[in-house]
């Protein structure tokens, strides 16, 4: 059953690299996908976070999660989840054993959205906030590069938070790293998929 769990583990990565690789292609070409659809918080966001959370299983980390707010989100289903998903998994990839993870969500009334992301690892330092939007960017460079991954995560979650309106920012935090990802309200010239 463990070499199970690893080849479904393994399967998960390739997927989600192939799915960055497509987001990346689109917004090299100015193609990323901007129509709005509805999203549903616990099957498109909670439910594959939990089961991302399974790769860090042997770090018994507390991942909590809050939803606020009667409306309903609507975004880009596969980008917006890919986006958020990359948010979390950095959470989750930077925290200490047993240490805190924590995801709030306040729908707003027509579509619009915001995310917070907390963890309790190292943080980003006020120099680097803008520094680890760049592609490819990761915080350890050279020979040590700790985390796997391409370094692309955070390019693609402001690049589909802005090609919407939105943004993304790293937020000063007492410990640990808090990210903001807003995104407005449907406006009058959006396209959205009913």
């Amino acid at each position: 059953s463990r070499f199970i769990r690893m080849a479904l583990s393994n399967a998960d990565r390739l997927e989600s690299l192939a799915a960055d690789i497509v987001i990346l292609s689109n917004i090299e070409h100015g193609d990323l996908n901007s129509v709005r659809q509805a999203i549903d918080i616990n099957d498109h966001i909670l439910k594959p976070a939990k089961k991302r959370l399974e790769r860090y299983k042997a770090r018994e980390l507390d991942f909590a999660h809050e939803v606020a707010g009667e409306g309903e989100v609507k975004a880009p289903r596969r980008e917006f989840t890919q986006a958020v998903l990359h948010l979390i998994d950095n959470a989750f990839k930077f925290s200490p054993e047993k240490g805190k993870v924590r995801l709030r969500v306040d729908v707003g009334s027509n579509g619009g959205v915001q995310i917070r992301v907390s963890d309790e690892g190292p943080g980003i330092p006020a120099e680097l906030r803008e520094k680890v939007f760049d592609r490819f960017y990761q915080v350890s460079q050279g020979d040590s590069r700790e985390h796997e991954g391409l370094g692309a995560g955070l390019t693609i979650v402001r690049a589909v938070f802005r090609s919407l309106k939105g943004d993304v920012k790293i937020l000063d935090a007492e410990s640990g790293c808090l990210v903001l990802a807003e995104l407005p309200d449907v406006g009058a010239e959006d396209i959205v998929y009913e």
